[in-house]
């Protein structure tokens, strides 16, 4: 079951890199107090921004009964990996709630490309 939940995935490294390089001021006597000052509101536009981040998925609401088989389908890039993996626990939840109860079978999709045909 889901309940209002929302997740989204954890910054990349590349994105936390340019959040170092954006707080991080020099402290250049050349630089003048005005472009200092400029920086820094740069820099505080973009941590704030990264952290304004969309969820990858939100508002989601689902309830499958006991046994069931159930299938996730859908275009390319509408979400369905980062639902099933916010199920399993392996993408952070932002809000709502989730209740797995029993086991639950995910089979990866990793596409692969036989050598003998």
């Amino acid at each position: 079951e889901l309940h209002n939940a929302a997740f989204r995935w954890p910054e990349t490294k590349l994105e936390k890199e340019k959040k170092k390089e954006g707080g991080s001021s020099s402290s250049g006597k050349s630089r003048s107090r005005a472009a200092r000052a400029l920086a820094e509101q740069d820099a505080a536009a973009e941590a704030a921004a990264a952290e304004a981040r969309p969820p990858t998925v939100s508002n989601l609401n689902l309830t499958l009964p006991s046994g069931s088989l159930t299938a996730v389908i859908g275009p390319v890039g509408s979400g369905k990996s980062s639902l099933l993996v916010g199920i399993l626990g392996d993408m952070p939840r932002m809000c709502g709630r989730v209740v797995v109860r029993g086991e639950v079978v995910y089979c990866a999709q990793e596409p692969w490309i036989q050598n003998l045909t």
